[in-house]
């Protein structure tokens, strides 16, 4: 019987443009000049890896359904014929989905060097984890270049089921590092204007405006304070995963980084009425 792993392509399709807005910050004009630079230059490169994904992604999807309709005609012929179009169309999806994957971990490696706020040791451990899957996908690919018989066939298939879980470890790894560092510096920046508006209100005059930019500012304040065991809790998940690994760890951090945007978005909306003031 012939089966293909299937590892939800659907999901990492998805889960790739949870996280994409382009910050970048620089003290002074020759750094800001070089970061602006190399970010320019691999969101080209992120572009052009996108377009191929979803052309590669687009492919994959025609050649699986090539395979379950082979698939099936075998079940029901039973044919020499019918088996060998079955062992081609399997050995063809196989190898196109080994195609979408390796454009899939280059993508998200180019979207983890592009991420800010992110600690230097947790982008390094995500990148190697994303380049091992990758060496590991492209060996798996190696075996597919030749024409194969039907247990050959299935026995790549089933080594396939460790390298699916391997794989899908290094993307949800580098997910929640990425998630936490787009938060992370969102919450940053939102601190240094606060810091700002405090300046400015120590320093404004009038007094009816006065009191209600301290009212204002301290709601922010609040708002931004209550964000930190909210963060402190989150890189405790990422920094202990547990048997269930980095799936289990992004699962279970991703209420909790929905409720520090949502606060995030309010401090923000409040910093903003203050400028208004």
């Amino acid at each position: 019987m012939l089966f293909i792993k299937n590892l939800l392509l659907s999901l990492f399709l998805i889960s790739f443009f949870l996280f994409n807005s382009d910050l970048i910050y620089a003290q002074g004009d020759e750094a800001a000049s070089v970061i602006v630079y190399e970010k320019e230059s691999l969101s080209k490169d992120i572009l052009q890896l996108k377009l191929q994904y979803r052309s590669e992604l687009e492919e994959y999807r025609r050649l699986e359904n090539l395979y379950i309709i082979a698939k099936d005609q075998y079940h029901n012929l039973g044919t020499l014929a019918s088996l060998e179009d079955a062992v081609q169309k399997t050995q063809e999806a196989m190898d196109s989905r080994s195609k979408v994957l390796r454009t899939y971990l280059r993508l998200l490696r180019l979207k983890l060097l592009s991420q800010p706020g992110i600690e230097l040791p947790d982008k390094k451990d995500a990148e190697q984890s994303l380049l091992s899957a990758l060496q590991k996908i492209e060996q798996h690919q190696q075996q597919l270049v030749e024409p194969l018989d039907k247990p050959q066939i299935s026995e790549i298939s089933d080594n396939f089921e460790d390298l699916a879980v391997q794989v899908e470890e290094a993307a949800y790894q580098t997910l929640a590092v990425m998630a936490i560092g787009e938060l992370q510096t969102i919450h940053d920046k939102a601190i240094v204007l606060k810091d700002d508006m405090e300046v400015e209100i120590a320093t404004a005059g009038g007094a009816l405006k006065s009191t209600e930019r301290k009212r204002s500012f301290d709601e922010t304040d609040r708002v931004l304070n209550t964000l930190k065991p909210e963060f402190d809790a989150v890189e405790e998940k990422f920094s202990k995963p547990s048997t269930s690994g980095y799936k289990g760890v992004y699962g279970a951090i991703e209420d909790r980084l929905g409720l520090i945007h949502s606060a995030l978005s309010q401090a923000l909306t409040f910093l903003g009425e203050l400028l208004k003031i």
